[in-house]
């Protein structure tokens, strides 16, 4: 190969990662909701180390997994944004892709961010708190669902359980019957007369 083409060549390779620093550079997340974004897609996907990227320095220590199930593989998207001078929170939709009836299939939750050397990153200790609280949240709903569904599936089942007692309660009379009956045969009730008159 001559010395120009090598020369080309490498420049073209220089160039072309020069391209790449300067796009990794502008894809690198920066605003609360990118941020925001990023950690909990991380986060999901089981990639801690990924994770610990966006969150305060105080705060790295608790990550280590999704810190509730129904975040494990769940999409996300983000709702209001509100910023306030070096603190922001983002509305945090959490879409399960899990079968689990007890959970609803979107979770809300407020993501905190504060800024940490001019760079936005997760407060996870107060980010924690709103989601365990809103979890709570919907953990009640979930069961007053299930409470809902289930009274709504004995009204329906009630007219088949007050026959099924009645019949019960008839088969109980009848068996108290025979069994009256039975005692009758086994003591008549003329032999007990007999032995009170010969005394």
């Amino acid at each position: 190969m001559n010395k120009p083409a090598l020369i080309l060549k490498q420049s073209s390779a220089l160039a072309g990662l020069f391209l790449c620093l300067l796009l990794a550079g502008c894809i690198t997340p920066k605003t609360p909701e990118q941020i925001t974004l990023a950690f909990w897609t991380a986060l999901s996907e089981g990639d801690v180390k990924e994770a610990k990227r966006y969150v305060t320095e105080d705060s790295r220590d608790l990550v280590s997994s999704p810190p509730q199930q129904q975040l494990e593989s769940a999409s996300f998207e983000t709702g209001r944004i509100v910023i306030d001078g070096d603190h922001a929170t983002v509305e945090t939709l959490a879409h399960s892709t899990s079968d689990s009836s007890s959970l609803s299939d979107t979770d809300t939750f407020l993501t905190v961010l504060i800024k940490e050397d001019d760079q936005w990153k997760i407060d996870y200790r107060q980010t924690l708190d709103n989601l365990s609280g809103n979890l709570l949240g919907s953990f009640f709903k979930s069961l007053q669902k299930l409470s809902e569904k289930l009274n709504k599936h004995l009204e329906r089942q009630l007219p088949k359980i007050e026959k099924e007692l009645e019949s019960l309660g008839n088969e109980l009379e009848k068996q108290i019957d025979e069994f009256g009956d039975e005692l009758e045969k086994a003591f008549p009730p003329e032999q007990s007369e007999e032995r009170t008159n010969s005394i």
